[in-house]
């Protein structure tokens, strides 16, 4: 393959696994531009990853949507991921779709990070980890009021946050009655 003709490429979009993850890595350190990545089922996201923390301080837009892996893949994903949080300061978009993490660093992380980005979509797992997302946020971003909304139905005890800015949502568990209702633009912050 010819990697000289990707040099100029500023958007990518990885879907399945199709291509082999040595390729991608080859391919993603020959794309100096890269201001957009989007990766959709694959099974080797933290690999990926890594070369962004490594050669891409340019990009702007992050997208994780169905990364499903096991606990302990997903523990070392949540930490390739707080990575590019820390290390990739143009990032202003950070959409993570059915893609779960149990980790209290990378909530943290998020919040300490949320004045830089401009637009975030995470789900939670659990109400904890919502918790832990807010409260790291309140101790960042005094001057926002964020509310609580009871969700309906089934899940009724779990709470979904908004806030008034533009771009943040955190949504309910995928399990959820309510989680097709709420994907259908019920709430205006979901505006991506």
């Amino acid at each position: 393959m010819d990697w000289t003709l990707w040099k100029t490429v500023e958007n990518l979009t990885i879907r399945n696994m199709v291509i082999s993850t040595n390729k991608l890595r080859t391919l993603l350190r020959t794309i100096p531009k890269l201001k957009t990545l989007e990766l959709i089922l694959r099974n080797d996201t933290e690999e990926l990853l890594q070369e962004l923390v490594d050669s891409h301080q340019n990009l702007e837009v992050l997208k994780l949507d169905r990364c499903y892996r096991s606990t302990l893949q997903m523990n070392i994903l949540s930490q390739t991921v707080t990575s590019v949080l820390e290390y990739c300061p143009k990032l202003k978009t950070v959409m993570m779709t059915d893609t779960y993490f149990h980790s209290k660093s990378f909530y943290q992380c998020l919040a300490r990070k949320f004045r830089d980005i401009e637009r975030i979509s995470v789900s939670c797992t659990t109400k904890s980890e919502m918790d832990i997302f807010m409260e790291n946020l309140k101790q960042n971003v005094s001057d926002v009021e964020f509310q609580k909304v009871p969700m309906m139905g089934r899940a009724e005890n779990k709470q979904i946050y908004w806030g008034p800015i533009l771009g943040l949502v955190i949504r309910p568990i995928p399990t959820s009655p309510f989680h097709r209702q709420y994907n259908h633009n019920n709430y205006p912050t979901y505006a991506f």
